[in-house]
């Protein structure tokens, strides 16, 4: 009992960590989101996994090199197509803001991301593929009624970048379900550090492989808007404000996922359903709070009810969803 406590308090302060990171994104000052992306990809992709599995799994290394290079390489390549759904991602914020961005995009995500990995896997019986197909059904109906919240909003607000941003969060939150695909080509990784004695911390040197993957194109984008429109200058400023926020959320990204991983292992076999289920849902949530308290649907109420309608849906999809992986 004390261990299933234990689990959700964790997936708590996971979601709270997970559904704010992007906030950051919101107050980068006279940054550009090039610069912030850049410092982001760098904190969050490389120096964070590098620097928990130093400590938590050092022997990580030794892992990689006795890890099968198939798993590796599948990895790495999943990672990179993750990649171009994270640059969406952050894209999408940008133009149509946190809350719309965070359910259309971990809508998607959990819909395809539980999908793909049972394509690969035994077909589970009837009732479980039933019941999984309900969620996805229901996750759909709520996705088409945040899309209608967001159209109602850009009337109301009449923001002209709506639709590009619309487009951005649907091919991100249908290319992002890559991550969970890097787990599953990962598990030969996570069973070689279970010889070395690794067993909580054993997905950390995937994280690595596959963090590095999207790395190659969150930075490579971010780099390639700072050169073309030179504004790499912006980090000669003598304000460091936009440096640490971009650095707190590239740990508060991390982190999330680090902690989601700890909960997960306390949580057992309700690891993948009730907890998976319980941060999506929270993710949403605390997102979604976060969009309102800064403004993002001022003087739209009428959008803003839809909003919280899709909301309502979106968890109730994940949930039943959630309750066909754990039968």
């Amino acid at each position: 009992m004390a261990e299933l406590v234990e689990g959700v308090i964790l997936i708590l302060v996971a979601a709270f960590f997970q559904g704010t990171f992007a906030l950051f994104l919101k107050f980068k000052s006279n940054w550009k989101w090039e610069n912030f992306w850049a410092i982001f990809s760098v904190i969050a992709l490389v120096i964070s996994p590098i620097l928990f599995s130093f400590f938590l799994v050092p022997s990580f290394l030794a892992i990689l090199l006795s890890s099968p290079a198939s798993a590796i390489y599948n990895s790495f390549i999943c990672g990179v197509l993750w990649g171009i759904g994270s640059v969406l991602f952050g894209l999408s914020i940008a133009r149509i803001g946190l809350a719309l961005t965070y359910s259309l995009i971990i809508g998607l995500t959990a819909a395809v991301g539980s999908l793909l990995p049972l394509l690969l896997a035994p077909l589970p019986n009837l009732r479980v593929l039933a019941l999984f197909a309900t969620g996805i059904l229901i996750m759909f109906l709520g996705l088409a009624v945040s899309a209608y919240a967001g159209m109602k909003r850009e009337t109301e607000q009449k923001n002209r970048k709506f639709r590009l941003g619309l487009l951005l969060a649907v091919i991100s939150g249908l290319t992002s379900p890559m991550l969970n695909i890097g787990f599953v080509y990962g598990i030969p990784i996570v069973e070689t550090a279970q010889t070395h004695g690794i067993s909580e911390f054993a997905t950390l040197p995937v994280w690595i492989i596959v963090l590095l993957g999207g790395f190659l194109i969150n930075f490579g984008y971010a780099a390639y808007l700072l050169i073309k429109a030179k504004t790499f200058k912006l980090f000669a400023q003598k304000t460091k404000t936009p440096l640490i926020l971009s650095i707190t959320s590239g740990i508060f990204y991390f982190s999330g996922l680090s902690i989601y991983g700890i909960a997960s292992s306390r949580l057992d076999t309700l690891g993948t359903s009730v907890g998976w289920a319980l941060l999506m849902s929270l993710m949403i949530v605390i997102s979604n709070l976060s969009g309102i308290l800064t403004g993002e649907w001022t003087g739209s109420r009428k959008a803003l009810r839809f909003q919280l309608t899709s909301i309502s849906i979106l968890i109730l999809g994940i949930s039943v969803m959630g309750i066909s992986f754990y039968l």
